[in-house]
C-alpha cells in the first residue's frame, strides 16, 4: 500500500508540474524573460548603443559597427580592404552604400531592409511592450533547443510579419528566433541563434549571433567585442549622403 501511495504522490506532482508549466502565459514569460536581461526599465532607458566587433560571411572576418538610436535610427558598417559598405536609417529613409557592387553612390533601401534596420533601435527588442507596439503574442508550447528546454513564443507585428521566439526554461534567456518575411516576389525564412550573453552596465547582451537566410546570401556570424550604452551619437551619419 506504501509504495501504491509513493507512486500516486510522484505521479501527481509530476502531473502538476507540467500543468503549471503548461498553464504558463505568454506575459509571464515575457516578463520574466525581460527580468533576465535586465529588467524592462533598465531596458527602456537605454537611449542609443554602438556594438563593435566582426562579421565572418563566406569565408571572411570583416570588422563591423552597429550604431543605433531611438526612432528608428540605425546605420550598420561593414569594413574590409578599404571599403566600407553603409546600411542607415535616419527614422523614416533607409539607404545603402555597397563598394563591393561596383558603386560608391548611395542608394534608397527596399521597405523590408528599412522596416528591420529600425527595429535595430528597438533596444528591449519586440517581446517587451509588445501590446504597446501593437503586436500580438501567444505562447504555443515547450521544445527543444539543441538539448535544452525552451518556450516558444509566437509573436505577430502590426505588419501581419511572424517572428518565433525560443526561450530557455532555465535562464530565460533568448537562445533562437525564427522568421519569416516577402522580400520583393521571394519569401524569405532566417533563423538567428543568440550566444555568449554577457553582462554589460546592467544588461545582459549576446555577443554571438549567428544567422543563417534560406536565400542565397548564405549565413553570416556576428561577434561581439565592445557594447557602449548611451554613446554620443553624432545624427547626421544616420543621413542619407546628399540628401
Amino acid at each position: 500500500m506504501k509504495r501504491i501511495l509513493f507512486l500516486l504522490i510522484f505521479i501527481l506532482s509530476i502531473s502538476a508540474l507540467n500543468t503549471k508549466i503548461f498553464s504558463q502565459t505568454a506575459d509571464e514569460i515575457i516578463d520574466r524573460y525581460a527580468e533576465a536581461m535586465g529588467g524592462a526599465d533598465k531596458l527602456l532607458s537605454v537611449n542609443s548603443l554602438k556594438f563593435s566587433g566582426t562579421v565572418s560571411a563566406r569565408g571572411n572576418d570583416l570588422d563591423y559597427t552597429l550604431t543605433a538610436e531611438r526612432n528608428g535610427k540605425a546605420r550598420t558598417e561593414i569594413n574590409y580592404q578599404g571599403m566600407q559598405m553603409v546600411n542607415a536609417c535616419d527614422g523614416n529613409t533607409g539607404w545603402t552604400v555597397n563598394p563591393f557592387s561596383g558603386t560608391r553612390d548611395a542608394d534608397m533601401l527596399p521597405p523590408e531592409e528599412v522596416k528591420t534596420l529600425r527595429k535595430k533601435s528597438e533596444f528591449e527588442g519586440e517581446l517587451i511592450n509588445y501590446r504597446e507596439k501593437g503586436y500580438k503574442a501567444e505562447f504555443l508550447e515547450k521544445d527543444d533547443f539543441e538539448g535544452s528546454e525552451v518556450y516558444k513564443i509566437k509573436l505577430t507585428d502590426n505588419d501581419g510579419d511572424v517572428t518565433y521566439y525560443f526561450i530557455d526554461l532555465d535562464t530565460y534567456l533568448l537562445l533562437m528566433s525564427k522568421s519569416k518575411r516577402k522580400i520583393g516576389e521571394k519569401e524569405i525564412t532566417s533563423e538567428t541563434i543568440y550566444g555568449n550573453y554577457k553582462m554589460t552596465g546592467g544588461i545582459m547582451f549576446p555577443m554571438s549571433l549567428d544567422i543563417k537566410t534560406s536565400d542565397d546570401r548564405g549565413g553570416l556570424k556576428i561577434n561581439c567585442e565592445t557594447v557602449e550604452i548611451n554613446a554620443k551619437v553624432d545624427d547626421s551619419i544616420f543621413k542619407m549622403p546628399g540628401k
